[in-house]
């Protein structure tokens, strides 16, 4: 039973700003880049929309789910929003860390022969970690978020049999 629309957004919305927000100071504080208002509030938005369309056109959430399935692990627990986590974070924080290094960077190479496959995956283990967290701690509150947008459009879970 696939959840509506309104909660598959508000979810992926949510799950995107707080990834953006968490990566953009994350990658700035790795950076050695300074805290300018005007360019994190720009990284923020440019990843709120990666992540956004990212989780809207590939199945990241049903993916984390059957990979947490195959753990036996009991939707809702902590260690089933563990799980799927992995596989959110983890395409995300390549999706969204290849679009903010080309925004922040370009393609080009650098002065000392860095390329951008360097400058995109030499952060990638820390950010992974930082947002590995983050997204464990925004989970919980972005699946409450989206059951009240989706409202009574919610499909009842099957019935569990009495023991």
């Amino acid at each position: 039973m696939k959840p509506p629309f309104i909660f598959i957004f508000v979810m992926s919305l949510f799950m995107s700003f707080v990834m953006g927000v968490v990566m953009s100071i994350a990658m700035t504080i790795i950076n050695g880049a300074p805290f300018i208002p005007a360019v994190l509030a720009v990284q923020i938005v440019l990843a709120t929309v990666v992540g956004l369309v990212v989780m809207l056109v590939l199945p990241v959430a049903q993916v984390g789910e059957k990979f947490a399935g195959l753990f036996h692990a009991k939707r809702g627990s902590l260690p089933f929003n563990m799980l799927q986590a992995v596989i959110i974070n983890t395409v995300m924080t390549f999706c969204v860390s290849f679009a903010m290094t080309a925004y922040a960077t370009g393609f080009g190479d650098m002065p000392g022969g860095v390329t951008f496959v360097m400058r995109w995956l030499g952060p990638i283990p820390l950010v992974w970690v930082i947002a590995y967290i983050a997204t464990n701690l925004a989970l919980p509150v972005g699946t409450m978020l989206a059951v009240k947008a989706a409202g009574d459009k919610m499909p009842k879970p099957p019935a569990q049999p009495a023991e």
